[in-house]
């Protein structure tokens, strides 16, 4: 299979597979599989960095404070499964 791809976004999967240290081959191929997984939680750097600052903000304020194990990744799974489904559903 061939894919081609907008210039802007082949120099992102570039740097990104570079950063990796794989292929863009490979890095190409391991969206693939994170997007075929329904479990799995795809976030840009800017969402990564906006709820790590959340986080903190909250630890700082002591407002709450949340224990982070096996089950609270999976409460967060399922919520975000299901949020996706009823988006999905709302869609169709």
């Amino acid at each position: 299979m061939s894919i081609s791809l907008p210039p802007q976004y082949e120099d992102t999967v570039r740097q990104r597979a570079a950063k990796e240290g794989i292929s863009p081959e490979e890095y190409l191929g391991t969206l693939v599989e994170a997007a075929s997984d329904p479990g799995t939680l795809i976030l840009t750097d800017e969402q990564r960095h906006r709820i790590g600052d959340e986080l903190i903000r909250r630890m700082e304020d002591g407002k709450e404070l949340i224990r982070v194990d096996d089950a609270y990744w999976e409460n967060l799974r399922r919520r975000v499964t299901d949020r996706a489904e009823a988006r999905r559903a709302d869609a169709s």
